[in-house]
């Protein structure tokens, strides 16, 4: 028996073998998982190949290659894939949506794959489009879609394929996380595959047996390539295999790296497209938005409460929504005045996150405003620095942690003029956060803890460029939401480092490192 696992053991794909005595049977197997839309070239990361990177890796290209390879020289290949093809911070899954993954999947002649829990991050449509463009079987043994009529045949539970006179069937897991379609999302946190390869189970009411556990890490970096033998009860005899880094040692496929360039000529056109226009720099340099307030940080906090007032039509008040917190890590680069392009909102937020409503009491929303600043040292950045809408939120980082909060306001909702009031311990609040903070990750344990209701929202770039199109031009400044005080409670000016500055300050940071070098030497 062998397992196909997603990164982190999201999802996996269950392989049984089914043997006629007297016979053996020895099969290959190409493995892949967490692609996440990386058909270009990658850096060891999966981040952008740029030509600052000094080696690249993977890509679609690459990856046909290696296949290739594998289908000439080995027995009995057999290509599947453990789920999380989709999302991803390249523009590909945001202009295609699962119709490029469905095209290079059947380009690669996948045998089968499983469904992840990224697959339903913009909710079913997409899976059944993708559904609809692929010719192997997609499976997943545990998702009910009696919800979804038009999913139901569109999938299979399990999937039997004959090689050479004998039966291999395939069993698809998907994360149970994956309740109502919602979207957890994690980084991960490692460059490489993680633990032996494979993995050698001995399961408990049978420890004779072995069981194979395989992952590839992630992003198309790794091609997982394992053989196995298998004896005449379809149980594992012996097993041999590794990884293949896809590196520039793998020659690119020249009619699949021909046909990614034809496919990546509309994704650079979305790239290039204006959205609107600043008419400041908008600062999202972590030493600013780390320590203090950021007027990017505003813009996004304010894109994610903008993005649920058309909700509020029938509502009582002015939205359902009044109140969003972002953090300084979330936060990936800035933008200087001028015309505003997808590419640079996509540098921006290169998670893929949904926008989710967190509902939280008051109590609960003050702890986890103290759980952002708890490792805050002054002067010194942290990533969980808070980036707010709709809360004013004063600290004094001279305390103990989770006791720094001093003061916090909250922008009403239930009312038809918008004003601030005293955040009120016993009542609750609908708070937007991106779904990575919603499902409690970067030290928000306390977030998925402390949450009475979430709904998913949508990702988080199409909620960035909904707000600048219909708020250009962009002219957000320090407005005092977070106020940090020093010892003598006197309020510490946050006006933060601009693009300009900064560019400055590593130019001479530079030049004195050269100085050194040279007396040095």
């Amino acid at each position: 028996m062998m397992v196909a696992l997603g990164h982190r053991g999201a999802v996996f794909l269950l392989i049984a073998i089914c043997v006629s005595i007297g016979s053996t049977l020895e099969i290959t197997f190409v493995h892949t998982n967490d692609i996440h839309t990386r058909f270009e070239e990658t850096d060891g990361s999966g981040g952008e190949c740029t030509d600052q990177v000094a080696q690249c890796f993977g890509g679609i290209a690459r990856r046909a290659t290696a296949i290739k390879n594998s289908r000439e020289n080995d027995p009995n290949v057999i290509l599947i894939d453990a789920g999380d093809q989709f999302q991803g911070p390249t523009l590909w899954f945001y202009v295609y949506k699962g119709l490029a993954t469905a095209h290079f999947m059947d380009l690669l002649q996948y045998d089968a794959m499983a469904l992840g829990n990224h697959e339903f991050d913009n909710g079913v449509e997409d899976v059944i489009r993708f559904l609809h463009n692929v010719s192997f079987p997609v499976i997943s043994s545990n998702i009910d879609s009696s919800n979804e009529p038009e999913m139901t045949n569109l999938y299979t539970s399990s999937h039997v394929r004959i090689v050479e006179g004998q039966q291999v069937a395939f069993v698809g897991y998907t994360t149970v996380t994956t309740v109502d379609f919602a979207k957890p999302g994690e980084a991960p946190a490692t460059h490489t595959p993680y633990g032996e390869y494979p993995l050698v189970i001995r399961p408990d009411d049978d420890p004779s047996r072995t069981v194979l556990v395989v992952q590839a890490y992630a992003y198309g970096i790794y091609l997982g390539h394992l053989s196995v033998s298998f004896d005449n009860n379809g149980e594992v005899e012996s097993y041999n295999g590794n990884p293949i880094l896809l590196d520039s040692r793998i020659e690119k496929d020249p009619e699949m790296f021909a046909e990614m360039l034809r496919w990546n000529e509309q994704v650079q056109a979305v790239a290039l497209s204006v959205i609107g226009k600043s008419v400041v720099e908008l600062d999202g340099n972590f030493y600013s938005c780390g320590i203090g307030e950021c007027n990017l940080g505003n813009v996004l906090a304010d894109a994610m409460v903008f993005s649920y007032i058309d909700e509020s039509v029938d509502h009582e008040g002015w939205t359902t929504v009044s109140l969003a917190i972002n953090t300084a890590g979330s936060i990936q680069s800035s933008l200087e005045k001028g015309e505003i392009r997808i590419g640079e909102i996509n540098q921006i937020l290169p998670y893929g996150n949904t926008i989710d409503i967190v509902t939280l009491e008051g109590r609960h929303l003050i702890e986890i405003l103290e759980t952002a600043v708890a490792n805050v040292i002054e002067s010194v950045p942290s990533g969980s620095f808070p980036q707010v809408s709709g809360m004013k939120i004063e600290y004094d980082l001279l305390r103990a942690p989770m006791e720094r909060v001093i003061g916090v306001q909250v922008l009403c909702s239930e009312c038809t003029v918008p004003i601030y009031e005293p955040i009120m311990e016993d009542v609750e609040y609908r708070v937007a956060m991106n779904s990575y903070m919603a499902g409690g990750g970067g030290g928000f344990k306390l977030v998925k803890e402390y949450t009475l209701s979430k709904e998913s929202g949508l990702l988080d770039l199409d909620v960035t460029i909904s707000y600048i199109s219909a708020n250009s031009p962009v002219r957000t400044g320090i407005e005092n939401r977070i106020v940090v005080y020093d010892s003598q409670r006197r309020p510490i000016s946050n006006k933060g480092i601009s693009l300009t500055s900064y560019k400055t300050w590593i130019g001479l940071k530079i030049i004195v490192v050269f100085l050194l070098c040279v007396m040095i030497w």
